[in-house]
């Protein structure tokens, strides 16, 4: 664990962070949190130990900015240290059930929110049948913001998410500031770590086209790969991007299908970020997914998205 900057005490927020897109959306949170805030990272991604310096370096003004290998290291540290909001990315299922029943049952006075990461968060069959009878029953979430032992959920679209869970009661909580307006009035922090270190020898065209495969197996990931080589096998400027799955260990053989006509996309660069760089840029986009969050938050941007499960923006 490493930590920067402490600050007098006082009410504090401790933020759970284990994606640099859930950073983005604690950007956003703090724009209607009041109070010293602290970063609690999770290095449970590419370049994290060097996206934990770049955000101690350019975010002075957090009270403190901390790294853990586990997610429960981090929250065990909150609530060490008393805190009385603790913001997560999930509470989702039997593991984070049991995490958040001990947390309140050793810390009632603890408040504890969920908040938005992508359009998952808004998946209403993530447990059907036995499995989500028993979890219901237990308390534990089936969708994120269900568990009985979160008090608030923060989200983007507030009506949406009510419409999908009208038996939620909890504090749900617009995010006020868009998650792109957000990324656009911080853009130049953001190019100091990721143009610089990551993007700058790209070669881009005023066109581009990107590729997000995200299917969960490997099966599925090689036919969409064989349909995109033959779609774009003589277009330039192709970039493609695989999603976190839970076949990682094939994703190099995978990558070996797309010839040297393609591009491949940093895997620590989020695509938020870099679609946005690329309009400050005037380049044309065209992308390419399966129901990615990419389209759900830019989708009010001059980006044409296609999406290759049937539905065409």
């Amino acid at each position: 664990m490493i930590e920067k900057n402490v600050h007098k005490e006082g009410a504090v927020n401790y933020f759970v962070v284990s994606k640099p897109l859930q950073f983005f959306v604690v950007r956003s949170i703090l724009k209607q949190r009041s109070g010293d805030s602290v970063i609690l990272l999770v290095g449970a991604f590419d370049e994290s130990r060097y996206f934990f310096d770049f955000i101690r370096n350019s975010f002075p003004e957090f009270r403190e900015v901390l790294y853990f290998n586990l997610i429960r290291e981090a929250v065990h540290y909150a609530v060490k240290n008393k805190t009385c909001k603790l913001y997560l990315p999930s509470d989702v299922g039997f593991v984070w059930g049991v995490e958040l029943f001990l947390l309140r049952l050793l810390t009632p006075e603890i408040y504890v929110s969920v908040y938005e990461e992508g359009n998952g968060f808004y998946v209403t069959t993530l447990y059907k049948g036995a499995k989500k009878a028993i979890l219901e029953k237990l308390g534990f979430g089936v969708y994120f913001g269900g568990c009985f032992f979160t008090q608030n959920i923060l989200v983007y679209n507030k009506e949406k998410y009510q419409n999908l869970f009208p038996s939620n009661l909890k504090n749900i909580e617009l995010i006020n500031l868009s998650l792109a307006k957000t990324i656009l009035h911080e853009m130049s922090y953001y190019d100091s770590w990721y143009y610089d270190k990551f993007l700058k020898n790209f070669t881009v065209s005023k066109k581009v086209n990107i590729i997000f495969f995200n299917d969960h197996k490997s099966t599925d990931l090689g036919k969409q790969i064989i349909f995109f080589k033959n779609k774009f096998s003589k277009v330039d400027c192709t970039y493609y991007k695989f999603h976190p799955t839970d076949c990682v260990s094939d994703l190099d053989n995978l990558s070996s299908l797309l010839n040297e006509d393609f591009l491949k996309y940093p895997a620590c660069v989020p695509a938020e970020y870099f679609l946005l760089k690329l309009l400050s840029m005037h380049i044309q986009i065209n992308a390419y997914h399966h129901n990615s969050s990419i389209a759900f938050y830019l989708n009010d941007y001059n980006i044409n998205f296609f999406n290759m499960t049937g539905k065409v923006k």
